[in-house]
């Protein structure tokens, strides 16, 4: 989809396992998906790029290689999520504790990554 605006769906509660249309709507290219909720779905490969996703729950999703790139992601929160060699590159404002969510070999821009480290509790000056 490319420049539409979804938003407040549950996409957790749609049927995954039996419905071939869902997988491949879940590309998304300069969309809104504020207020979405994906709560603990398998969304390998999920693409949401310059998009706005503001407050959005991808908690306990499998986001393996999802790409965010260029997002503005307001407030949206990965509790519990596999983001495995997700592309969080030029994306903003994510909430993602990195003690509680997997990132290994996850890409993120380097301004942007030094709020990665506020779940850890420690000053930064």
């Amino acid at each position: 989809m490319e420049r539409t605006k979804v938003t407040g769906v549950n996409w957790s509660v749609a049927a995954w396992e039996t419905s071939r249309f869902l997988r491949p709507i879940l590309r998304f290219k300069e969309c809104d998906l504020s207020y979405c909720t994906f709560f603990g779905i398998k969304l390998e490969k999920f693409v949401a790029t310059r998009c706005q996703i503001k407050e959005a729950n991808f908690g306990e999703a499998v986001l393996h290689k999802a790409n965010f790139s260029h997002s503005e992601m307001n407030k949206s929160g990965f509790h519990h999520a596999d983001c495995t060699a997700a592309n969080f590159t030029e994306a903003t404002n994510y909430m993602i504790d990195i003690r509680h969510t997997v990132v290994s070999g996850a890409t993120f821009s380097t301004g942007e990554a030094i709020s990665l480290l506020y779940s850890l509790d420690i000053k930064l000056v």
